[in-house]
């Protein structure tokens, strides 16, 4: 018989003393190792041993408004849970258009697509602006970093400082947060707002008028008419080539 002195410790424990090569391969954003090896039939075939989660890609960058994907992909032989994913906000909202349910189970072999949308946010200060998304599942935590292209954002420095005049009375202990908005435009306006998860859960359309200021005020309600639970809330006002965004914290 043919027998390796050099056994890959992936797959020491299942060779049969008679391996002749052993290899790994990462194409596909997988890791396979493979044992060839002669069976005791004298027949030979790949061994394949499975790996571990996989989340793919752990850094996305984006020169379009998108949409983007992060795949969750479960290599192991057991079910992964994944608990939650969650948004860390900065410049930009980054949401899923279409939210997954969590607790989601990946079961072994499959895979969890999860489409990202992003939308252009206020003022970018650097070359590239890092955002995070935080996933927790059953095997360990993990982080996909975005970069995000500052010609996605509002320049806000270059629009006419008459134009949006906005500001947002997070009123933590009040039952109505008030925007009360000022814009010089002679087209209308969308009122954005994002809930801690990224998910848009209300819109204001606000017609265009006569230049006054005109007072929106939001009831903490989403457009389901559920009140919101306490917690970081991101609003973005704008007419789609332009916008401002804030957050708004409620207490309770």
């Amino acid at each position: 018989s043919v027998q390796s002195q050099k056994l890959h410790p992936d797959v020491g424990s299942l060779h049969n003393g008679q391996w002749i090569a052993v290899w790994g391969d990462e194409r596909g954003s997988s890791r396979d190792i493979y044992g060839q090896n002669i069976q005791m039939d004298g027949i030979l075939g790949p061994v394949n041993v499975q790996g571990e989660l996989e989340i793919h890609p752990d850094t996305v960058i984006c020169d379009d408004s998108g949409p983007h994907y992060v795949y969750v992909i479960n290599n192991t032989e057991e079910n992964v849970i994944v608990e939650s994913a969650i948004f860390q906000f900065g410049y930009c909202h980054i949401g899923f258009p279409s939210a997954p349910q969590f607790p989601y189970t990946v079961d072994a072999g499959d895979s969890l697509v999860m489409e990202i949308g992003v939308v252009p946010g206020s003022l970018a200060l650097y070359d590239y602006v890092d955002e995070y998304l935080d996933i927790t599942t059953s095997e360990g935590d993990f982080q996909v970093v975005f970069l995000i292209d500052p010609e996605l954002l509002a320049n806000v420095g270059g629009i006419n400082s008459n134009i949006f005049q906005i500001t947002a009375f997070p009123n933590p202990s009040s039952v109505n947060v008030n925007f009360n908005i000022q814009s010089g435009l002679n087209e209308n306006l969308t009122l954005d707002i994002y809930n801690p998860l990224g998910e848009k859960i209300k819109s204001f359309t606000i017609i265009a008028g006569s230049g006054k200021g005109e007072e929106v005020i939001w009831d903490r309600r989403d457009d389901n008419g559920t009140e919101v639970r306490p917690g970081l809330y991101t609003y973005r006002i704008g007419n789609g080539a332009n916008g401002q965004s804030g957050k708004i914290m409620i207490t309770r």
